[in-house]
């Protein structure tokens, strides 16, 4: 594999990192979108310029997480081109440990660029990037509309209109890393659709995600008012598979599916644990109805 494209250096801020003590999922996804700008400027994809358009150009986006990245972890992402064909690219972004250089996250992208001149060198696709227990397709929920979606088990675990803060560089475009922020603050509510009061009080364990595959279809916009459907795709004694899907609600449109795999972990030991047969009844009501083929 030919070396990968240093370009982003950072750490790891206390106000990022979740009720895990860890990086949450978001400023991973922050910190990839910083790479992959920086890295597509670099090898002459796009002009600095023209670098805004980069986040509306993607299509997919596929995360694996595979190390803890705590407060002041010093980060590093790297870049390299896995495929390009016409308007199509598939990048590679890594985040890495700033000294010891452990392998924190991969992002594999891909991207509908427009016309590329450059002549592009690639690298092989590693075997820690992509897909791994989420298949690299379309999702079999994505082609429902809400209506759909609501009959196929899906429900209501957030509501928002996009703010200021949120609002991106390319004509008020929703900032990347905010649809897996706002994603990231709805699961706690299927998570208490499903457990009981009780379940919550032992801090000593928490959920981590380990896998999320996104693809999108449309954009979200300053002041635009979403909602977040969610449900269990599957529920294994040691990876749980969830999907989330946004809409627009005035347009009435979808937005974005997410697979996202997580488990639970010991927080003392900082291992996973397997599902507590508890926890798996209470989260049956959770599954979702295998859609017809579209």
């Amino acid at each position: 594999m030919t070396e990968l494209l240093k370009c982003y250096q950072g750490s790891v801020n206390q106000w990022e990192c979740d009720e895990n003590d860890h990086m949450n999922v978001r400023f991973f996804l922050e910190k990839a979108v910083q790479t992959l700008h920086l890295g597509l400027v670099d090898l002459g994809v796009v002009t600095l310029a023209d670098s805004s358009r980069i986040e509306s150009a993607v299509l997919s986006q596929h995360l694996r997480f595979l190390a803890e990245a705590r407060s002041a972890c010093p980060v590093h992402g790297s870049v390299g081109i896995i495929e390009v064909e016409s308007n199509y690219l598939k990048v590679l972004v890594e985040l890495a440990h700033g000294s010891s250089q452990k392998k924190l996250s991969t992002v594999v992208f891909e991207l509908n660029m427009g016309s590329m001149t450059n002549r592009l060198t690639t690298i092989s696709q590693p075997e820690n990037a992509g897909g791994r227990g989420i298949p690299e397709k379309s999702s079999d929920y994505g082609h429902l509309n809400y209506y759909e979606a609501l009959k196929a088990g899906f429900r209501t675990i957030g509501r928002g209109v996009v703010q200021t803060h949120e609002a991106g560089r390319n004509n008020g475009e929703m900032a990347w890393h905010q649809y897996m922020g706002r994603t990231s603050d709805s699961v706690p509510n299927l998570w208490s659709a499903a457990y009981s009061p009780e379940t919550g009080k032992d801090r000593q364990i928490g959920r981590a995600v380990i896998e999320a595959r996104t693809e999108f279809y449309n954009r979200l916009s300053l002041g635009d008012h979403f909602e977040v459907l969610a449900g269990m795709g599957q529920l294994a004694d040691k990876v749980q598979q969830s999907v989330v899907r946004i809409f627009d609600i005035r347009a009435n449109k979808p937005i974005s599916t997410s697979t996202v795999a997580s488990l639970l972990m010991d927080l003392s030991a900082r291992k996973a644990i397997p599902l507590p047969p508890e926890q798996r009844r209470q989260m049956q009501p959770l599954l979702l109805q295998k859609p017809a083929v579209a």
